[in-house]
């Protein structure tokens, strides 16, 4: 027989139940309440986690500048320690100038115009340096001086790397007195300057249409001479002397500043071989210049030196021998080993 009960008396009994069951949910929930804080902030050091992590951060950074700041501070000990010590100030620089200048003025007393032009030149706007080389230079190539010089002196005139040494400045080129007239005087350089092919293509070209001749009115005239000086050198008749030994074509008369001179020039002008012969610039040495093994002035080796006209045939040139002797016949004129010695006219009125 089955046993019915009423809802009343279920409801009675099911209440230890539901009882049961909430009191398990609220101790979990209880649970959940206590560990949940922890749970969230599980990898910081509390509530404060946040600001802490930030203080962290900002400790560590500021730690990183000042190391930073520490390895900037003994990298600028380090760099100051082994900076250059010819870092000069002012007044150190001022008695290094003044040091300088006395020495130009030492060299000028002592008849050295050219170093003491030099010196003058080097310390630039420094007191009245640039107008006492402008002044020493002025007074050596003035017109007083080149009208008192005679045939057999020598003068200076225009400037030209000459020493191999191009941090030093250009020198003063010295030229030879060769021929004096009332208002002009012939001269050509004292050293072989250059060391250069009178005709590089070996096409047979006289005088007229050498690449020498170009060279020589071109690049040359403007490097060595001022607008000044150059308005001081005439244009002149240069003659097509032929050479007296060879029957070769010497071209046309031209009209030039800067020249060669001709086998019948360096008869009539030098009085001898041994006046004919000729020494070089470490520059022209530097180019490739042939200096003699057994020839020598005062006991310096000497060298070749181009003449104008063409030699045993059109595409040979003329040249001095390194004995001084006149060499009619002449060299290959693309021969790079033979130097050149300018000749001009100076207005001396």
């Amino acid at each position: 027989m089955h046993f019915n009960a009423s809802g009343s008396e279920r409801k009675k009994r099911n209440l230890p139940v539901i009882l049961s069951v909430a009191a398990v949910l609220l101790l979990i929930l209880g649970l959940l309440a206590w560990k949940l804080p922890s749970l969230l902030t599980k990898d910081t050091d509390g509530p404060d986690a946040t600001s802490t992590a930030s203080e962290a951060v900002g400790s560590e950074t500021a730690g990183l500048y000042e190391s930073a700041t520490e390895t900037e501070e003994a990298a600028l000990t380090a760099k100051a320690s082994t900076a250059p010590q010819d870092t000069i100030n002012d007044e150190q620089l001022e008695a290094e100038n003044a040091a300088a200048y006395r020495e130009a003025e030492a060299l000028l007393a002592g008849g050295d115009e050219q170093a003491a032009y030099k010196a003058f030149s080097a310390l630039g706007d420094y007191q009245d340096s640039r107008q006492r080389a402008e002044r020493i230079y002025g007074e050596a190539t003035g017109r007083e001086t080149m009208t008192k010089a005679n045939v057999g002196d020598y003068i200076i005139f225009g400037k030209y790397e000459q020493d191999s040494n191009r941090t030093n400045g250009q020198e003063w080129i010295e030229w030879l007195v060769l021929a004096k007239e009332e208002d002009r005087i012939l001269v050509i350089s004292r050293y072989v300057l250059v060391s250069r092919a009178y005709d590089a293509a070996l096409s047979g070209c006289t005088w007229a249409r050498s690449p020498l001749r170009d060279f020589l009115n071109g690049s040359f005239l403007n490097i060595v001479f001022s607008e000044e000086e150059q308005d001081r050198i005439p244009v002149v008749t240069v003659a097509a002397d032929p050479n007296p030994s060879f029957d070769t074509d010497p071209g046309a008369d031209t009209q030039d500043r800067v020249f060669l001179l001709s086998v019948v020039e360096t008869d009539r002008y030098f009085s001898s071989d041994e006046s004919r012969k000729c020494l070089a610039t470490a520059t022209a040495v530097a180019q490739g210049l042939y200096l003699s093994e057994i020839h020598t002035l005062n006991g310096t080796p000497t060298c070749f030196w181009w003449l104008r006209q063409a030699g045993r045939n059109m595409k040979t040139t003329a040249c001095i021998d390194a004995d001084g002797t006149i060499h009619p016949s002449g060299y290959f004129s693309d021969e790079e080993y033979v130097g050149v010695r300018p000749a001009i006219w100076i207005d001396i009125s």
